[in-house]
Protein backbone atom coordinates (compact mmCIF):
# COMPACT_ATOMS: atom_id res chain seq x y z
CA UNK A 1 0.00 0.00 0.00
CA UNK A 2 2.81 2.43 0.82
CA UNK A 3 4.33 1.91 -2.63
CA UNK A 4 1.01 2.64 -4.32
CA UNK A 5 0.39 5.75 -2.21
CA UNK A 6 3.85 7.04 -3.10
CA UNK A 7 3.27 6.28 -6.79
CA UNK A 8 -0.07 8.12 -6.79
CA UNK A 9 1.62 11.18 -5.26
CA UNK A 10 4.55 11.20 -7.69
CA UNK A 11 3.21 9.82 -10.99
CA UNK A 12 0.35 11.15 -13.15
CA UNK A 13 -1.20 7.78 -14.07
CA UNK A 14 -1.32 4.77 -11.76
CA UNK A 15 -3.25 1.54 -12.31
CA UNK A 16 -3.55 -1.22 -9.72
CA UNK A 17 -4.74 -4.59 -10.99
CA UNK A 18 -6.07 -5.86 -7.65
CA UNK A 19 -9.36 -4.14 -7.04
CA UNK A 20 -9.11 -2.45 -10.44
CA UNK A 21 -8.09 1.00 -9.28
CA UNK A 22 -6.96 3.83 -11.51
CA UNK A 23 -5.57 7.20 -10.43
CA UNK A 24 -4.99 10.29 -12.56
CA UNK A 25 -3.04 13.24 -11.20
CA UNK A 26 -3.46 12.02 -7.64
CA UNK A 27 -7.21 11.41 -7.81
CA UNK A 28 -8.88 8.02 -7.90
CA UNK A 29 -11.14 7.57 -10.91
CA UNK A 30 -14.63 6.93 -9.57
CA UNK A 31 -15.47 4.24 -12.12
CA UNK A 32 -16.90 0.80 -11.45
CA UNK A 33 -14.23 -1.03 -13.46
CA UNK A 34 -15.77 -4.43 -12.61
CA UNK A 35 -18.92 -3.28 -14.40
CA UNK A 36 -16.82 -2.23 -17.40
CA UNK A 37 -14.41 -5.17 -17.62
CA UNK A 38 -13.72 -4.83 -21.34
CA UNK A 39 -12.90 -1.13 -20.90
CA UNK A 40 -10.59 -1.92 -17.97
CA UNK A 41 -8.84 -4.58 -20.07
CA UNK A 42 -8.43 -2.13 -22.94
CA UNK A 43 -7.16 0.62 -20.62
CA UNK A 44 -4.68 -1.74 -18.94
CA UNK A 45 -3.26 -2.98 -22.27
CA UNK A 46 -3.14 0.58 -23.63
CA UNK A 47 -1.15 1.70 -20.58
CA UNK A 48 1.05 -1.39 -20.60
CA UNK A 49 1.96 -0.81 -24.24
CA UNK A 50 2.55 2.90 -23.57
CA UNK A 51 5.18 1.85 -20.99
CA UNK A 52 7.06 0.47 -24.02
CA UNK A 53 6.33 3.58 -26.08
CA UNK A 54 3.95 1.87 -28.51
CA UNK A 55 0.22 1.72 -29.21
CA UNK A 56 -2.37 -1.04 -29.45
CA UNK A 57 -4.19 -2.54 -32.38
CA UNK A 58 -6.87 -5.21 -32.58
CA UNK A 59 -4.31 -8.04 -32.39
CA UNK A 60 -3.63 -7.19 -28.73
CA UNK A 61 -7.12 -8.30 -27.75
CA UNK A 62 -9.37 -11.35 -28.04
CA UNK A 63 -9.27 -13.29 -31.25
CA UNK A 64 -11.89 -12.18 -33.72
CA UNK A 65 -12.22 -8.54 -32.69
CA UNK A 66 -12.63 -6.13 -35.57
CA UNK A 67 -9.75 -3.91 -36.74
CA UNK A 68 -11.62 -0.83 -35.48
CA UNK A 69 -11.91 -2.27 -31.95
CA UNK A 70 -9.23 0.04 -30.43
CA UNK A 71 -10.85 3.17 -31.86
CA UNK A 72 -14.39 2.23 -30.82
CA UNK A 73 -13.26 1.10 -27.38
CA UNK A 74 -11.26 4.30 -26.85
CA UNK A 75 -14.42 6.31 -27.51
CA UNK A 76 -16.44 4.16 -25.09
CA UNK A 77 -13.71 4.59 -22.46
CA UNK A 78 -13.52 8.35 -22.89
CA UNK A 79 -17.33 8.62 -22.73
CA UNK A 80 -17.48 7.01 -19.28
CA UNK A 81 -18.68 9.28 -16.52
CA UNK A 82 -15.70 10.24 -14.37
CA UNK A 83 -13.06 9.32 -16.95
CA UNK A 84 -10.72 12.33 -16.96
CA UNK A 85 -11.19 14.36 -20.12
CA UNK A 86 -7.59 15.59 -20.04
CA UNK A 87 -6.44 11.95 -20.00
CA UNK A 88 -8.79 11.03 -22.83
CA UNK A 89 -7.27 13.61 -25.16
CA UNK A 90 -3.91 11.85 -24.73
CA UNK A 91 -5.24 8.68 -26.40
CA UNK A 92 -4.69 9.24 -30.11
CA UNK A 93 -4.59 7.41 -33.40
CA UNK A 94 -1.09 6.16 -34.18
CA UNK A 95 -1.43 4.78 -37.66
CA UNK A 96 -4.23 2.78 -39.18
CA UNK A 97 -6.21 0.89 -36.54
CA UNK A 98 -3.80 1.76 -33.72
CA UNK A 99 -4.40 3.85 -30.62
CA UNK A 100 -1.61 5.13 -28.40
CA UNK A 101 -1.52 6.80 -25.01
CA UNK A 102 0.74 9.82 -25.41
CA UNK A 103 2.41 9.74 -22.00
CA UNK A 104 6.06 9.10 -21.27
CA UNK A 105 6.68 5.65 -19.76
CA UNK A 106 7.92 7.30 -16.56
CA UNK A 107 4.50 8.98 -16.16
CA UNK A 108 2.71 5.62 -15.93
CA UNK A 109 2.93 3.08 -13.12
CA UNK A 110 1.17 -0.28 -13.29
CA UNK A 111 0.90 -2.65 -10.37
CA UNK A 112 0.02 -6.29 -11.01
CA UNK A 113 -0.45 -9.00 -8.42
CA UNK A 114 2.12 -11.71 -9.11
CA UNK A 115 1.07 -13.90 -6.20
CA UNK A 116 -0.97 -13.48 -3.07
CA UNK A 117 1.92 -11.93 -1.21
CA UNK A 118 3.96 -10.17 -3.91
CA UNK A 119 3.07 -6.89 -5.56
CA UNK A 120 5.29 -6.14 -8.54
CA UNK A 121 5.41 -3.03 -10.71
CA UNK A 122 5.24 -3.52 -14.49
CA UNK A 123 8.15 -1.58 -15.94
CA UNK A 124 7.77 -2.17 -19.65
Amino acid sequence: EETIVAAVKSTPLVLVEQGRKAYWKGDKMDISWHKYSSLWDFFWVLCERAKSGVGVDHTHFAEGVEPDYPSKTKHRLCDLDNFPQDLGVLINADGRGTQKLDLQPSQIRLFRIVSVEILREVTG
